[in-house]
């Protein structure tokens, strides 16, 4: 089952429910949820590569995509772009076992160069925080109902940070159909050179 935006941001949520309480939490949650998925859908900003086995040929990978939660991670980035509130812990909890979570359904995506009927084995190859820190702006300032100032951009900023370090993390399994190569098959090793999570 392919994430959504409401995928991440109910899972954002709950992992803050107990602690976090209130209308500004749940608009922080679709804010990211919103951000994040707009920005994963654009290869520039995220996509795997890997290395496939198998039987030569050419064909497509499918597979899924998880991520390691990791709070701590997310804490420091938050921290270290200025934001020390009370919550700020809380937060970066909520968000990291979100992300971790949310993404526990996502799948991938890509061509597979030299083999056509074997399996994936697949990393994060390009993840961009420089284009996700814009989104989140946006999305939070339209969430909020403002324009927002500097410390929502310094609080995006650590987001940003946070999520991207996190998300480069995961790593994905799949296999790879196709057609093969003319008989007698032949044992090949080749590669998922770019794949897109959705």
């Amino acid at each position: 089952m392919a994430i959504t935006p409401t995928t991440i941001a109910s899972a954002i949520f709950s992992h803050g429910l107990s602690e976090l309480k209130g209308p500004q939490f749940v608009q922080l949650a679709l804010g990211i949820g919103n951000s994040v998925m707009t920005w994963i859908q654009i290869p520039v900003n995220f996509s795997l590569s890997g290395i496939t086995n198998g039987q030569a040929g050419a064909g497509v990978v499918n597979g899924f995509f998880s991520v390691p939660p990791t709070t701590p991670n997310t804490l420091l980035a938050l921290q270290q772009t200025g934001n020390n509130g009370p919550k700020v812990p809380t937060i970066a909890r909520a968000v990291s076992l979100g992300i971790s979570t949310g993404f526990s359904t996502a799948q991938y995506v890509g061509p597979s160069v030299g083999v056509s009927i074997g399996n994936d084995l697949s990393q994060v190859s390009n993840a961009n925080v420089a284009t996700l820190i814009p989104l989140l702006v946006q999305s939070l300032s339209s969430s909020f109902g403002g324009p927002g100032g500097g410390s929502l951009s310094s609080f995006a900023t650590g987001l940003a940070s946070g999520i991207v370090g996190q998300l480069s993390l995961g790593r994905g399994t799949g296999i790879v159909t196709g057609i093969p190569a003319p008989i007698p098959p032949v044992v090949a090793t080749g590669t998922s050179p770019l794949s897109k999570v959705f």
